[in-house]
């Protein structure tokens, strides 16, 4: 399990993964790294996004074959419903029990 767990976040979360490495040294990041950049790799990678219903977990492995390893990985935990949710469940108990 993810240790970095974001629940309810009270803003849209915005995942930036692109991880065709930097081999070449042709561009280098910013620095100091920016508050609202979490991990910077300078490698091969590719990410997995699991979704269920109340989370998504994202994790972004190294490129090996023989023997993959997870590089990073969050989860963003929804406990409550959203506003679409609860009108939805509305409309379900309406069209059940009155009409």
């Amino acid at each position: 399990m993810p240790k970095d767990v974001y629940t309810d976040p009270k803003y849209p979360v915005h995942v930036v993964t692109g991880a065709a490495g930097n081999r070449e040294l042709i561009n280098s990041f910013e620095n100091p790294k920016p508050e609202w950049s979490a991990v910077r790799l300078e490698e091969y990678s590719f990410t997995t996004m699991n979704v269920t219903v109340d989370q998504m977990v994202i994790t972004q492995w190294n490129d090996s074959a023989t023997n993959p390893a997870i590089i990073d990985q969050f989860t963003i935990k929804k406990s409550k419903p959203t506003v679409w949710e609860r009108i939805e469940a509305a409309f379900i108990f309406y069209m059940r029990y009155f009409l």
